[in-house]
């Protein structure tokens, strides 16, 4: 038996073309999570999760989106470098709001010459990446974002369906070790403004 829906609820019988209208706004009002995808020519993040041992900020492609993206959704970090897997290599949630970066800044802007934003997100690296074929193997991930959602597309808005898939494979995440925290302790820190 279908799932009662929650999102929204018809206004009338005579208007079922709104509610399906309503419906679609709704999922793309409140995104249930991220995806990010990365872009080694845009930013490395091995030499981030070195250091801090994690990605704690990203640079995304779409103001609007970026601007929509709210503290506590889950988010997730496709690799695409073909150097490597290409499938999920880290796992986490947003933690603050997106930001626009300052020119100069690493990942700040294409070729392009687009601004770029920064996603504020903690996403821990995962002991051993998840291959895009096997994710797409999921059948509510064969279609749609996971399958084929490129840097451009970034950040890209997760379905309800589509986290709670992505949330059925095992993760086992590499926790910072304790120098990695203070390093990233001391960064943010230093971005504080003086008070």
């Amino acid at each position: 038996m279908p799932e009662p829906s929650s999102e929204t609820e018809p206004s009338s019988e005579t208007e079922p073309s709104s509610e399906t209208e309503t419906s679609s706004e709704a999922v793309s009002a409140a995104p249930a999570g991220w995806l990010l995808v990365a872009d080694h020519q845009v930013l490395d993040i091995d030499p981030m999760i070195e250091a801090v041992g994690q990605v704690y900020r990203y640079p995304v492609a779409d103001a609007e989106r970026a601007a929509a993206m709210e503290p506590g959704q889950p988010c997730f970090l496709l690799r695409t470098d073909r150097s490597r897997v290409i499938g999920l290599w880290a796992v986490g949630e947003v933690v603050g709001e997106s930001a626009p970066l300052e020119p100069g800044t690493l990942g700040a802007g294409g070729t392009d010459g687009e601004p770029r934003w920064a996603a504020e997100v903690e996403l821990l690296p995962l002991e051993k990446a998840i291959a895009r074929t096997k994710l797409v193997d999921h059948k509510m991930l064969a279609a749609g974002a996971v399958a084929d959602a490129t840097f451009a597309d970034t950040p890209v808005p997760l379905l309800r369906r589509e986290v709670r898939a992505l949330e059925t494979f095992d993760f086992f995440l590499v926790e910072p070790r304790p120098d990695q925290r203070d390093a990233l302790d001391a960064l943010l820190d230093a971005e504080e403004p003086p008070t």
